[in-house]
């Protein structure tokens, strides 16, 4: 849609330009964001059922930092995007200035300008990515990508004839659309669903960002340098940049998998149910390991560490007892009794498959113990009782309590 809009807007533009002026366009596109508003307004989105109370603003962006903070593979994708983003950034920065003041196209001509390059964004995703995908890694697509638009960062600094120059802006428009769907592609593989909204707006962010940090700096080196040295300067740093394109390949998001885990209620001894906004929660596992499965229980919980941070801890460490060998205690700290909930309605299969075989290397018969606390500092600093906490009645143990997303009692 945004390729053929670019097409359209342009060639719409150029004609009413040439007929009524540049007031008459702004008006034109007012008026169109007025029926885009209009469209929003009367938009009544359905909304997911969740009997878990939903995140305020602060709290899911809270959660995007987080989760960009512990997902490696995330940061790969976001990085590479962000790079791509200050290169490509060279055509919206410098394409205007090009076409006006060295190959002399008047306002109809620059319109048509940028409809060319509409065009090979469209022959890009009809045409080329298809064949391309059937024959080449999403990473080494980007690759190419790139060496096709220092291709046309050369071609924009030594073409100066006016058809050609079109046929340049084309070639522009495929290597953007074929970089940026295989890296959105990769952006959607590596996050889960539940995150989904929130890294998509992180990664368009990433993109506005780079295109307008690299607009500046192109533009200055245009101004101080010159067009052609900034554009000959932008093709030698984008080949050059290709070195990352290895460590940082995106190859692997084809093989991630976010699948949710299946409901699991999981029954814990508690004398009461939390409230949703009770917190900090506090939760303790305790394991007790072999000395021949140490070092494979430490790997494991490298991955047990990052998935409890990116899915709501904001806090985790791993003791062992100087006392006791080769027992260990995990602890994360999580901001309130819902979040905790959130942490279990947000694994995924292969994390789930990862923290089984940490829990299956406890060799009591009983498992690891898990133990839930609350905090009480609203008591000690004079505010009212946040625990009621009840001794279980003369003979009784304490109580089983379920702890599930799924609890009537969030209702």
């Amino acid at each position: 849609q945004l390729n053929l809009c670019g097409i359209v807007g342009p060639a719409l533009a150029a004609v009413v330009l040439s007929h009524y002026g540049a007031s008459w366009i702004f008006t034109a596109n007012a008026a169109c964001f007025l029926l885009v508003v209009a469209a929003i307004a009367q938009w009544k989105r359905q909304e997911r059922q969740t009997k878990l109370p939903l995140e305020n603003f602060i709290e899911s962006f809270a959660g995007a930092i987080r989760y960009v903070r512990y997902a490696p593979g995330i940061q790969v994708v976001l990085a590479r995007n962000l790079l791509f983003s200050l290169f490509i950034s060279v055509i919206p920065a410098l394409l205007p200035v090009i076409g006006l003041k060295e190959v002399l196209m008047n306002s109809a001509d620059l319109g048509l300008l940028f409809t060319s390059m509409g065009v090979g964004s469209v022959c890009g995703a009809i045409v080329v990515i298809p064949w391309a995908r059937a024959r080449f890694s999403p990473n080494a697509l980007i690759i190419l990508a790139s060496v096709l638009l220092a291709m046309v960062f050369v071609l924009m600094a030594v073409v100066r004839a006016i058809p050609v120059f079109m046929m340049v802006a084309g070639l522009a428009g495929v290597s953007w659309t074929m970089a940026a769907s295989e890296l959105w592609v990769a952006g959607q593989r590596a996050m889960p669903p539940w995150a989904r909204g929130r890294m998509n707006a992180t990664h368009i962010m990433l993109s506005q960002g780079g295109l307008a940090l690299g607009g500046l700096v192109w533009g200055g080196a245009a101004a101080s340098l010159g067009v052609n040295f900034a554009l000959l300067a932008a093709a030698a740093l984008l080949l050059s940049s290709l070195a990352l394109a290895f460590p940082l390949s995106i190859d692997f998001t084809g093989q991630m998998n976010f699948d949710p885990a299946p409901p699991a209620t999981i029954y814990h001894a508690m004398l009461h149910a939390p409230r949703p906004e009770d917190g900090p929660v506090a939760i303790t596992i305790d394991f007790q390991i072999s000395p021949v499965n140490r070092a494979q229980f430490l790997e494991l919980m490298r991955g047990v560490r990052l998935m409890h941070l990116r899915n709501g801890a904001f806090s985790w460490r791993l003791d062992e007892d100087l006392s006791e060998c080769h027992f260990f205690r995990l602890e994360m700290l999580v901001a309130s009794w819902s979040e905790h909930l959130l942490q279990h309605e947000r694994i995924t299969q292969e994390e789930q498959s990862n923290f089984e075989k940490a829990w299956s290397l406890d060799i009591r018969p009983d498992g690891p113990e898990v133990k839930h606390f609350i905090s009480v500092n609203k008591e000690l600093l004079g505010g009212k009782r946040v625990v009621p906490c009840e001794p279980p009645p003369a003979g009784q143990g304490r109580p089983l309590r379920k702890e599930s997303v799924d609890a009537e009692r969030l209702v």
